[in-house]
């Protein structure tokens, strides 16, 4: 019981990337799913808005799905390796352009983030 505890700790403490097939976005979730941060590639400012909206939620579903996918190897094999908790299972060869961080306020009505919140790479 105490390795699974151990287990449970650890993910919780990591967080866990996901990207789009596209890899317009690079979602970060933490240990409890909570979006930690969006990144977005140097081409997402060509793209259209709906197109954009979109990889964001696959990005996020990725993400939160390296989390569950941790949970499920702690479960079957009472380890978290070959756990990768930062990359969650996924890498980025390049550095996005801009990301916007969890405690900044969600862009309103689904366009794209005010150039304020953004974070100049």
């Amino acid at each position: 019981m105490d390795v699974l505890i151990a287990g449970m700790e650890r993910i919780r403490a990591g967080t866990f990337r996901g990207r789009d097939r596209d890899r317009l976005v690079t979602a970060t979730v933490d240990g409890d799913g909570l979006v930690v941060r969006v990144a977005f590639s140097e081409t997402v400012r060509s793209r259209d808005r709906r197109v954009v909206e979109s990889a964001v939620r696959e990005a996020l579903r990725a993400a939160q799905k390296n989390l569950f996918d941790a949970y499920g190897r702690l479960v079957a094999t009472g380890s978290t390796e070959p756990l990768d908790a930062e990359a969650g299972g996924s890498t980025v060869d390049e550095p996005p352009m801009f990301a916007i961080g969890a405690q900044e306020a969600p862009p309103a009505g689904g366009a794209l983030p005010d150039p304020s919140l953004l974070e100049e790479r």
